[in-house]
């Protein structure tokens, strides 16, 4: 849609349509994780509560029953009352409970529909559901302290509370294994590197691992039947819809509003000579767009998502 929207614009006039050209290049090109064409890898949605998402020193607030696109070095942290998921395209989701804060430290599409996704946990659980068997080009990783959960298709769940980590598994098998050295923000590079033997956790067994043990993991115990039937983990492992990860159509709103801010500007070209595209951030910019042109825009499709505009465009 915006490159018809662009293309307009340039028949109306060549010289206000540099304007807008350079703005929507500046705009789409920070989203370095996909082409413009192509499904959103992942989005977070919140399912009740609310949840900060935060990259490029911008937090933006996600209400109940919102939803944004995750970008590689996002912060995520959900409310004491909520709940949220990140919903991976194509693949199954990573359901986030109340109160927990963690990091996406490596979010990629290699190939075709291929995905590969790691996430670090401060504080909290996760529970992962793949419906699809993961290619050899694809791997899903959740970490916690010094211990990390390798996947490439399974149910399976980390929790991170106090001085321990556990890895859960209530589907299929999952690899864990501990770091020799406690993961930092440094080493987020080598996140699968420098770790002891592995243990591999087959359904309906945990492995737990304290922060002062040392080496390898003790052998995977067998998950009570309290575990077993915890709400969380039922909801996190429920069988997934296709249409429940598949973000083939999904659009974010910053997305949605720059399209729609773009086809009302295209079919009023003299108004783009009114606008000055040279500050540093999309607030600062839309700051001292004239009142009568906020005020049309606005009319038709609403105010944008300052902070969502300015962390998925990253201008």
């Amino acid at each position: 849609m915006l490159g018809g929207v662009v293309a307009v614009v340039l028949i109306l006039g060549a010289a206000a349509a540099y304007g807008v050209g350079y703005f929507v290049s500046r705009t789409l090109a920070a989203q370095s994780q996909r082409a413009e064409d192509e499904a959103a890898i992942a989005v977070l949605r919140v399912e009740r509560g609310s949840a900060k998402i935060m990259s490029f020193g911008i937090t933006q607030e996600v209400p109940n029953g919102g939803e944004t696109e995750v970008l590689k070095n996002d912060e995520i942290v959900v409310s004491d009352d909520g709940r949220a998921a990140i919903v991976w395209d194509k693949h199954g989701r990573t359901l986030i409970d109340a109160g927990t804060r963690l990091r996406v430290t490596e979010l990629a599409r290699p190939r075709g529909e291929s995905l590969r996704a790691r996430l670090l946990i401060d504080i909290g659980r996760t529970w992962t559901r793949l419906e699809r068997i993961l290619d050899l080009d694809s791997e899903v990783s959740v970490g916690a302290h010094d211990v990390v959960a390798t996947v490439r298709g399974t149910s399976f769940g980390v929790e991170r509370q106090g001085n321990a980590t556990a890895v859960k598994v209530k589907e299929s098998k999952v690899d864990a294994a501990r770091f020799i050295d406690r993961f930092t923000p440094a080493s987020m590079a080598s996140f699968l590197e420098d770790f002891t033997a592995e243990q591999t956790v087959e359904a309906g067994f945990k492995v737990v691992a304290a922060d002062a043990e040392k080496g390898p993991l003790a052998p995977p115990v067998e998950m009570t039947q309290d575990e077993l039937n915890d709400p969380f983990l039922l909801e996190g492992d429920r069988p997934l819809m296709p249409e429940e990860y598949d973000l083939s159509g999904w659009k974010s709103g910053a997305e949605r509003w720059l399209a729609g801010a773009l086809e009302y500007l295209a079919w009023r070209p003299w108004l783009l000579a009114r606008l000055n595209f040279d500050f540093e951030s999309f607030r600062a910019f839309y700051g001292r767009v004239p009142s009568g042109i906020r005020t049309g825009i606005e009319s038709r499709i609403g105010a944008p998502n300052l902070e969502e505009m300015e962390r998925l465009l990253n201008w």
